[in-house]
């Protein structure tokens, strides 16, 4: 009886426990590439909502500036027909 129980305590045991520390360390390594997976996968999408939000925030202020640049660049085109204007009237008069 004691050399069956040295057996199990020397040989059976050792080997069951190595066992389940692999188990362990197999279902360890597998729910880390799940974990890293699904935290990719919600970062991913977070980044993608704020990433919505923010164009939907400065959308207001990308419509005035473009606006604002149309209605300069109207201004520009006709100070330089006014100017173009003046040099004439002013030649005109010299002549």
């Amino acid at each position: 009886m004691a050399s069956v129980i040295a057996t199990l305590g020397l040989l059976v045991i050792p080997a069951r426990r190595r066992k389940a520390k692999r188990e362990m360390q197999m279902k360890v390594s597998e729910l880390r590439q799940r974990l890293g997976a699904a935290l990719r996968i919600e970062f991913e999408r977070a980044q993608e909502q704020s990433g919505t939000r923010i164009a939907h925030a400065v959308d207001p202020f990308s419509r005035f500036v473009r606006a604002e640049r149309a209605r300069w660049q109207e201004a520009r085109t006709r100070l330089s027909a006014l100017r173009e204007q003046a040099a004439a009237f002013r030649h005109d008069l010299a002549a």
